[in-house]
């Protein structure tokens, strides 16, 4: 079930994104989540889809022929609506064979996806449009995720050497798979002049499709590092200088929670889209930071 969830975000400019991360891809049963990603998108008609990481569940999974190719149609498919962004989130860079060195691995996955025209694959990279400057961060997934300043550091050090790029005359998007960084002080209070944060990661916080229509907040259950109630794990948050937009997540267990993954069918699969510009209703469930 696919459960679009709508946000208007004030800009000059005008334009649609419609924001999806956290597919996990893992295996041939889950093609039919391909399926109905694309078919919703195509109705939705947006100017750019944004993918802030965790599109695979793991990258030994690019060894089968058959899912690798499965994966290659998905984006072409994608890339027939309008350009496709993505950044790179922890399972993407993950391996359950250690032999397996992940860095080639990642190396050789890019190199070849990078070929789709309208695929932009932003791996501590940035691509410019008429009204958007995107940028994607890749996350140090090597340190540990409840150091949330360490993580935070790490980030705006990464996301420095793009500060030349942002702009008065467009708007300035992130691409930034995991947001639990933004609960940490050390980070800049103007962002370095970035308008949007686009992530994912945190599975809405992992409460049930009952619950998550009652608990208005930005709040969630559980952090996928096991720690409890996290404050930023859902929806859109405006902070003083720039807004972030938390996607809650096409599938919210996956193969490698093992048991949990059986509780999937309790959680629908989200699309975000953000109708942006001046012209636009301000969402009611803004909540300001």
């Amino acid at each position: 079930m696919i459960r679009i969830n709508n946000y208007s975000i004030d800009s000059e400019f005008a334009l649609k994104i419609a924001l999806l991360s956290d597919i996990h891809f893992s295996s041939r049963e889950q093609l039919y989540k391909f399926a109905n990603i694309v078919s919703s998108l195509k109705e939705s008609n947006p100017d750019y889809i944004c993918i802030p990481g965790d599109t695979i569940d793991y990258l030994d999974l690019m060894n089968d022929k058959d899912l690798l190719n499965a994966l290659t149609v998905f984006f072409v498919d994608l890339t027939s609506i309008c350009p496709v962004v993505v950044s790179i989130g922890n399972h993407d860079l993950m391996t359950l064979d250690k032999t397996i060195n992940a860095d080639k691995k990642m190396a050789a996955l890019l190199a070849f996806l990078k070929k789709i025209k309208g695929l932009y694959i932003l791996n501590n990279e940035s691509i410019e449009f008429d009204k958007i400057n995107f940028i994607g961060i890749t996350q140090d997934s090597s340190i540990p995720a409840n150091d949330i300043d360490e993580v935070a550091r790490d980030t705006m050090d990464k996301l420095q050497p793009f500060t030349s790029l942002i702009s008065d005359n467009k708007l300035n998007c992130l691409l930034l798979h995991n947001p639990t960084v933004f609960e940490s002080k050390t980070i800049p209070e103007d962002m370095f002049g970035i308008d949007l944060v686009l992530s994912g990661h945190m599975h809405n916080g992992c409460i049930p499709i009952g619950l998550d229509k009652v608990l208005k907040t930005h709040r969630g259950l559980i952090y996928p590092s096991k720690k409890l109630f996290p404050k930023l794990a859902r929806g859109f948050v405006h902070f003083k200088n720039f807004d972030l937009v938390i996607s809650k997540g096409v599938t919210t267990f996956s193969k490698t929670s093992k048991f949990f993954q059986k509780l999937n069918f309790l959680f629908p699969q989200n699309i975000e889209i953000l109708d942006i510009g001046e012209h636009r209703e301000e969402v009611k469930n803004r909540v300001r930071r």
